[in-house]
């Protein structure tokens, strides 16, 4: 393909009689589900896009690649902030005994809030993993844990 033929390109296979508004409504839909997912297949299908094609697209058009590149950071906010949720917030499990439902626990990611101030935290990197198991000296086990961190 030429490079006159890639500037004109669209991703699309609609061909003949796809309209300048029809392409920018489906570049819409690709950006704002690509936002939401963080992932290019579904963003693709969800805009009656060629997945290889979006990407020829992209590399032939810089702007449509800089708003491809704000999709994916706002798609990784949204992870971030779910990872932030399930390990501050939590979230409820269903408790069951005698196989009925008796109530709910609260539980909440330790893993997702150590990753999260491991790429934050510069100090929170590469530090031992601690376990305390009841019945510790909890007193002593903090004293440890605070004689690790760096000054």
């Amino acid at each position: 393909m030429s490079d006159e033929q890639q500037q004109n390109a669209t991703p699309y296979s609609a061909g003949v009689g796809t309209s300048r508004a029809m392409i920018r409504g489906r570049h819409k839909v690709f950006l704002s589900t690509l936002a939401e997912t963080g992932v290019v297949t579904s963003a693709a299908r969800a805009a009656g896009i060629d997945r290889s094609a979006v990407y020829r697209y992209r590399d032939a058009h810089p702007d449509f690649a800089e708003k491809w590149e704000h999709a994916l950071e706002t798609a990784a906010d949204h992870l971030e902030a779910e990872a932030v949720r399930r390990g501050v917030d939590g979230w409820e499990e269903p408790v069951y005994q005698g196989g009925l439902r008796v109530g709910t626990i609260r539980k909440y990611s330790d893993n997702l809030l150590i990753r999260l101030l491991s790429a934050k935290r510069p100090e929170f990197r590469n530090q031992p993993v601690v376990q305390v198991t009841q019945g510790g000296d909890l007193a002593a086990i903090f004293k440890n844990l605070a004689s690790r961190l760096p000054d």
